[in-house]
């Protein structure tokens, strides 16, 4: 199974970028796992919502080059399913039986994904109600999906 996040933005602060990596190398004892990074769209200081939505489709449009026809494709959204740990293993089991072998799970910028690449996701995952910057999002995903590779493994889960 491949599995890959593409994520807008470069991890600044030095604690995320080790707690990620930590994650990406127990990640690919299960996976066929990598990250790609793509970069932000900067918006003025005074911006407006035209702008935002300028920003948005900019980036999906950068994001939709990378994106393969036939992974399953997953994007983190707040208004997404949320998912407990065993549910969102099994999410990644079923495609696995549905002759899927390929995942991309995309984590938009500061202001999200556009609302047509959200139409164009085959699932919209949500990790709960509070809002997370993109960059933490990041490390909880990676946390969680280990947690689910050794959920879909039978194995328990140590840090």
């Amino acid at each position: 199974m491949k599995i890959e996040f593409i994520a807008i933005g470069k991890i600044k602060e030095k604690y995320l970028q080790e707690g990620i990596a930590d994650y990406e190398s127990r990640l690919c004892r299960f996976f066929d796992f990598k990250i790609t990074e793509l970069i932000e769209t900067r918006v003025p200081d005074k911006y407006s919502s035209a702008d935002v939505i300028n920003v948005l489709e900019e980036e999906a449009n950068n994001i939709r080059k990378y994106l393969r026809p036939k992974s399953f494709k997953i994007i983190m959204a707040i208004e997404g399913k949320q998912l407990s740990s065993p549910a969102y293993a099994e999410l990644i089991t079923r495609q696995a039986i549905n002759g899927i072998s390929d995942i991309q799970i995309l984590i938009g910028s500061t202001f999200g994904v556009s609302k047509l690449l959200k139409r164009e996701a085959d699932f919209l995952f949500s990790l709960g109600s509070p809002t997370y910057p993109h960059q933490l999002m990041r490390l909880i995903l990676a946390e969680q999906t280990y947690r689910a590779a050794k959920i879909i493994r039978n194995e328990k889960y140590h840090n």
